[in-house]
């Protein structure tokens, strides 16, 4: 699941509604600053894994922040957004 969030939005209290339909993992990114957020699946909760840079389990790919830039790295090469 990956959401963009707004200013003021409710990204942050659906993360139990994910948790419940068996969500493996959620992806967050700030629609202004571009920060990441990541929760993952472990045993049978979505707990928050972020790091530096987020490493997604279901598909391959790494995401940071650069300044206000996020920074998107697959096998196809890195992408600035």
């Amino acid at each position: 699941m990956i959401e963009f969030r707004s200013p003021g939005g409710e990204t942050y209290q659906k993360i139990p509604h994910y948790e419940r339909i068996g969500a493996q993992e959620v992806l967050v990114i700030d629609r202004d600053t571009k920060a990441v957020r990541h929760w993952a699946r472990q045993n049978e909760r979505l707990v928050d894994t972020t790091a530096t840079p987020v490493e997604l389990q279901a598909v391959e790919a790494r995401l940071w922040t650069d300044g206000e830039i996020l920074v998107v790295e697959t096998a196809a090469g890195t992408h600035r957004i």
